[in-house]
C-alpha cells in the first residue's frame, strides 16, 4: 500500500499538471529586460550630455581665444557661445578664466591655490 501511494505521488510529480510555472519565469525575465533597457537608456543620455558639455566648452574656449588679449571681450564671446549651445551662465554653468592678463599687459601666474583665477557667476 505504501509502495502504491509513493508510486502515485511520483507519477503525479513527474507527469502531473504544472501549469503556471512558465508565466512566472517569463514575468521575471521580462522585468529583468525592462530594467536593463532602462539602464541602457539612462547611460546613453548621460553619454550624450557629456559629449554636449564637452563640445560646448571647446567651442566657448576657442571663441574666447580669438578675442585675446582683450579679457572682457574674450569672456563675453565665451559666454555668448555657451548660451548659444543652450546653457544658462550662472544657472547651469560657471565660467572660470585662468592665466589672466593684467592691466599692464603681463601674464598673471596661476598657482595651485587659485590665485590669478577669475570666477564669473
Amino acid at each position: 500500500m505504501i509502495k502504491n501511494c509513493l508510486n502515485n505521488i511520483k507519477s503525479h510529480l513527474l507527469h502531473g499538471e504544472q501549469k503556471g510555472q512558465s508565466i512566472i519565469i517569463v514575468t521575471f525575465a521580462f522585468l529583468g529586460l525592462i530594467a536593463m533597457l532602462g539602464l541602457a537608456l539612462d547611460l546613453g543620455l548621460v553619454y550624450i550630455e557629456r559629449v554636449r558639455v564637452s563640445r560646448t566648452a571647446d567651442a566657448a574656449t576657442l571663441a574666447g581665444v580669438v578675442e585675446l588679449p582683450f579679457e572682457e571681450a574674450a569672456m563675453r564671446r565665451a559666454i555668448e557661445y555657451i548660451e548659444l549651445n543652450g546653457y544658462k551662465v550662472g544657472v547651469d554653468t560657471e565660467v572660470r578664466v585662468r592665466g589672466c592678463i593684467s592691466n599692464d599687459g603681463k601674464l598673471v601666474n596661476v598657482s595651485e591655490n587659485g590665485k590669478g583665477m577669475m570666477v564669473i557667476r
